[in-house]
């Protein structure tokens, strides 16, 4: 987890491949159910979803895959999410022309509303 503040710094500030590259090693460390509340906690959450509404189509795909696994099975995230305005650009993201970018935006929409009624 020493490696999260640093990693939520490069998602806002670092150049487009290092914020693409910060966005997928978060989506990784939020696969794991133990790691999704330090991650909201460090900024992870606003850091993502900030990155989502600027990057490049990959880039798009990265924040996207880890708004997916920080809300996967994490109430308090997904309510996060939802209030931070994730979900607007993540319908925007399904219309992408990448087939695997299209599915991690599906993936994030759906665990974001799965289990939360105020975000369905």
């Amino acid at each position: 987890a020493g490696s999260v503040p640093l990693l939520v710094t490069l998602v806002k500030t670092g150049s487009p491949r290092l914020q693409e590259v910060a966005a997928g090693s978060l989506s990784h460390i939020a696969m794991n159910q133990a790691n999704k509340a330090n991650l909201a906690e460090e900024g992870a959450i606003p850091a993502v979803i900030g990155f989502l509404k600027t990057a490049s189509p990959e880039g798009k795909g990265a924040a996207a895959a880890a708004i997916a696994n920080l809300a996967g099975g994490c109430l308090p995230n997904q309510v996060a999410i939802a209030k931070q305005g994730g979900i607007p650009p993540l319908v925007e993201l399904t219309k992408c022309g990448l087939p695997r970018v299209k599915v991690w935006a599906a993936v994030a929409l759906g665990n974001v509303g799965l289990q939360c009624e105020e975000t369905q």
